[in-house]
């Protein structure tokens, strides 16, 4: 296998295991509400940040674009976080 086959089976085992971490795991009571909703959305904005970076080639576009899809996730991701916490 090339380099590229294996980063990309790499960063689906990571999507697929934060998916089940945030699903599964998150969910067991010796959470609270608060903390599991957090973190959820926190693996949520990585894992945006790798289909964005990895999937859609942005790691490969102009440092503006780049700059513009972090910008984005973070934003987005905060807001949500801080409407839920009101």
């Amino acid at each position: 296998m090339n380099a590229a086959v294996i980063s990309v089976m790499a960063v689906w085992t990571i999507l697929m295991v934060s998916t089940a971490a945030s699903t599964w795991w998150f969910s067991q009571p010796m959470f609270t509400p608060v903390a599991s909703t957090l973190a959820v959305m926190l693996i949520a904005a990585v894992k945006v940040t790798l289909v964005m970076s990895h999937f859609m080639e942005l790691r490969s576009a102009p440092r503006a674009w780049q700059l513009a899809g972090a910008t984005w996730v973070i934003v987005a991701a905060s807001a949500v976080i801080v409407i839920y916490l009101l």
